[in-house]
């Protein structure tokens, strides 16, 4: 072929050498389009583009065993959003356990009433005054759910129901599977309405607002939800996933979004370059911190984990519950964190509060809990947890193996009604109020 000549479909000395047939290489407008490397159609976005993490390495990794550093991030140019003057963050302490280590009891960990003596208290933003303790972010008052089933019957998923969330602090709710636990946490953040009871978030009744009044409301509460990848819209990318609640609620300049976005992605250990990633492909433990960040977008108050971390293995489990406590430091943000995990909740949680058939049962601070359960379901749920150490493993357990109280009433009774009694301060116990069922034209399933 002559030089300079475009690459030809034929020999040139062959019959029509003077048509040299299609141009293989592809337009200017095509090239310009695919410069990303990513296809127009859906089923092959995001192709070659895995040489964009940091050292090309595999998204299982690229974080690191022991998570990244987040020590840089503390000094931030500037904030995501106005805040109060003098609610800066202070400088993270240094000492913070890692990775296995999470899980280890930390007793400075302690907020309100049922703290005790050298129990200490948290530093930074996420430090109860006194004043912040009169003012909750979450008040419920006999909080109750039914919801309907076959032939008339009903269940009573949540009932009568009734606790608070200081502000900065962590209140984990844990029991069995079909306890009522997310059905609570639903109800907080009105994802489900009420069947009665009352709910007040940062001291306004949400209770019964309509979705155009309560649109304000949604800035202050967000929810992270269990299963990180079934909450992410796999046809959009992490960026746009992350600037939704920021598009919807017009909180930032169209301008400033990706900025913000990025600023995010930074908070939470990953790279800015992500954001033009999408969910497959990332692994579990990136993908539940894209979620924290879109959940922080718009600078809530309080933050529902929702089971955040139980699809999670023990070192990435590690990594998001310290992210989570840095968080909380930096930005003086309340937890209601949804657990059956009892080593997680004695390393995250200030106060515990035991759920069992939809009714809180026994509500204290950490130590209280732990060390000194009241409740017969409390202990059970304590005895049952293994210990993996057969050096410390106990021999003299006592596991109650008597008939657990089934959750299934007969036809014209209601569960029966519990008063929370406090036995020390800060500590309450669930009692019955009488010896037999109440009598309800329903049944409980």
């Amino acid at each position: 072929m002559r030089p300079g000549d475009p690459d030809r479909g034929r020999a040139h000395h062959c019959a029509r050498r003077d048509d040299p047939g299609t141009d293989p290489r592809p337009d200017r407008r095509d090239a310009a389009r695919d410069r990303r490397g990513r296809a127009d159609h859906h089923p092959r976005h995001g192709r070659r583009c895995g040489d964009r993490r940091r050292g090309g390495r595999d998204a299982a990794v690229a974080i690191g065993r022991a998570g990244p550093s987040l020590r840089h991030l503390r000094a931030a140019e500037r904030a995501l959003h106005a805040v109060a003057a003098g609610s800066g963050a202070a400088p993270r302490v240094d000492g913070r356990r890692r990775g296995p280590a999470a899980f280890r009891p930390d007793r400075s960990r302690c907020i309100g009433s049922g703290c005790h003596p050298g129990d200490g208290q948290r530093r930074g933003r996420g430090l109860v005054t006194q004043h912040d303790a009169a003012a909750p972010i979450v008040e419920v008052e006999a909080l109750t759910k039914h919801f309907p089933a076959s032939r008339g019957a009903r269940v009573h998923a949540v009932e009568q129901v009734s606790l608070h969330i200081d502000r900065g602090e962590t209140l984990a709710v844990v029991g069995e599977s079909g306890c009522g636990k997310s059905t609570l946490a639903y109800l907080i953040i009105r994802l489900l309405n009420p069947t009665s009871g009352i709910i007040r978030l940062d001291g306004a009744d949400i209770t019964s607002l309509g979705p155009r009044a309560l649109r304000p409301h949604r800035r202050k509460a967000q929810i992270v939800f269990q299963d990180p990848f079934a909450s992410l819209d796999p046809r959009r990318t992490v960026g746009k996933a992350i600037a939704e609640p920021l598009e919807i609620h017009r909180a930032v300049p169209k301008r400033e979004i990706n900025d913000v976005v990025a600023d995010l992605l930074r908070r939470v250990g990953m790279s800015p370059d992500d954001m033009r990633q999408y969910p497959h492909q990332f692994s579990g433990g990136q993908r539940q911190r894209i979620c924290i960040a879109r959940a922080l977008a718009l600078r809530p108050e309080l933050v529902i984990a929702d089971e955040a971390v139980s699809a999670l293995d023990v070192s990435i489990q590690a990594q998001v519950i310290n992210l989570m406590m840095d968080l909380q430091d930096e930005m003086g943000l309340s937890y209601l964190f949804i657990s059956h995990d009892l080593a997680v909740v004695e390393r995250i949680a200030h106060r515990v509060g035991v759920m069992y058939l939809g009714q809180i049962v026994e509500l204290g601070s950490r130590r209280a809990i732990f060390e000194n359960p009241m409740h017969d379901y409390t202990k059970r749920l304590l005895d049952a947890v293994p210990i993996a150490d057969p050096a410390r493993r106990r021999t003299d357990r006592s596991v109650q193996t008597d008939e657990v109280p089934s959750p299934v009433f007969e036809a014209g009774t209601a569960p029966e009604p519990v008063t929370l009694v406090e036995v020390e301060p800060g500590h309450l116990v669930a009692q019955a109020t009488s010896d037999q069922p109440s009598v309800a034209q329903e049944e409980h399933v």
